[in-house]
């Protein structure tokens, strides 16, 4: 009789929504990580990596983090979102030892630190993790220094920062990361001039802005990045006459204008001159 490991069927969606059960007895990892101690007869090559994801999948959720099948929903890259809290750091705001050497087993690591006491201190041991893909800091003390640190993690393609502490300046760090791909920096304290430094990583295909002190004039930046494909700017004080800007951008297929000042009217114009994209108004 062959033996066959069991397949998720759930499906995968945006990486903020649940993939699956938090309960260790529905989780399909917690279940995979049973087999693999108690199948170990069965024939199968078991790939050696997969099954310390696996375990470390089940620990984690044995400490009480939240853990389940995720993919992007502008790259749709798929992985295993980790989200810790506030009792999985030390004081100091680093990641525990335990935990941190259990992140380490995870293959395509989103990982989320969200509204925790995380510190710029814990950035160089999350900048070493191997498949470190996706950073949630949102709603954290992070600051310039952290971002610095973690720009030496040469895998992660996702970097959410938004209301945490950072400011133009820290911006210039990020030019430092080859897979930086997908970047949140909504309401945080950073300037007009924050474009002109975002603009300086070509290879972003995403950028969210929201209520960010943006204005037409700093749009034209953007015809440095030829990649870009989702562009936030809602709650920004861009106008009809910035959305010609935009034009430089024939990859972009969404475009979030909620909450500013832009007309029904020329919304209306950019679509026609851009079918390909949507328009969230």
């Amino acid at each position: 009789m062959m033996c066959q490991a069991p397949q998720d069927a759930a499906p995968l969606v945006g990486w903020v929504i649940p993939a699956m059960l938090r309960s260790a007895k529905n989780n399909f990892w917690h279940l995979l990580a049973v087999l693999l101690v108690i199948l170990p007869g069965c024939g199968a090559k078991i790939d050696l990596a997969a099954e310390r994801h696996a375990k470390a999948v089940k620990a984690l959720i044995d400490l009480g983090a939240e853990v389940r099948d995720v993919e992007d929903e502008v790259t749709h890259d798929r992985g295993t979102y980790v989200i810790l809290f506030r009792e999985h750091f030390t004081p100091e705001g680093r990641v525990q030892e335990e935990v941190l050497k259990l992140i380490r087993e995870i293959q395509a690591l989103f990982l989320g630190v969200i509204n925790t006491h995380v510190s710029d201190d814990a950035m160089p041991d999350l900048a070493l993790l191997p498949n470190l893909h996706v950073l949630n800091a949102t709603a954290t003390q992070l600051s310039n220094r952290g971002l610095k640190l973690i720009s030496a993690s040469r895998d992660l393609r996702l970097l959410k920062l938004n209301r945490t502490h950072i400011t133009d300046e820290g911006l210039e760090f990020l030019r430092e990361m080859p897979s930086l791909r997908l970047l949140y920096l909504g309401d945080t304290d950073l300037s007009v001039a924050a474009l002109q430094h975002i603009s300086k990583i070509p290879q972003l295909e995403a950028i969210k802005l929201t209520a960010l002190p943006i204005t037409d004039d700093e749009l034209p930046n953007l015809s440095d990045m030829p990649r870009l494909r989702f562009l936030a700017l809602d709650g920004t004080a861009v106008t009809d006459a910035g959305l010609k800007h935009l034009d430089s951008l024939p990859k972009l297929t969404y475009l979030d204008l909620q909450n500013t000042v832009v007309s029904l009217a020329a919304i209306k114009d950019f679509r026609t001159r851009h079918p390909q994209c949507f328009v969230k108004e």
